[in-house]
């Protein structure tokens, strides 16, 4: 195979974000406020997914169903068709006014937990 097609201009970002007890609800508002726009208005970004992510009080992870009461962690997943759409991106109104209203709400328990990569296979089934 060519030394192109293992190389992707994709860029994926996963970004795990984690609510001070209490604030779940309003992070999960404050990110689905921005999938709204970025689903409107960034043709670039390809995949904007919330999931919320399964963590117990003590921190230790637990993948069955009601095992975190609150679901204080969430997993934002992202892809952009490449560089340029996620700089595009990191640089809107609507991202500095997510950062913004996640500071001034005091929403976060620690800060975001980001994974960068670029894809190598596999499949998205819809």
């Amino acid at each position: 195979m060519s030394q192109e097609h293992h190389q992707s201009k994709i860029v994926d970002l996963i970004a795990i974000i984690t609510a001070k007890p209490g604030k779940a609800e309003r992070l999960v508002e404050l990110l689905l406020d921005l999938a709204k726009i970025v689903h409107q208005d960034e043709p670039g970004t390809l995949v904007y997914r919330i999931t919320r992510g399964s963590v117990l009080d003590d921190g230790s992870q637990d993948i069955r169903a009601g095992k975190d009461v609150e679901g204080r962690r969430l997993i934002d997943e992202n892809r952009f068709k490449d560089q340029e759409a996620f700089d595009h991106h990191s640089k809107t109104e609507p991202f500095g006014n997510l950062l913004r209203s996640l500071k001034d709400d005091d929403v976060l328990a620690k800060p975001f937990e980001l994974l960068f990569g670029n894809p190598v296979g596999g499949f998205v089934r819809t």
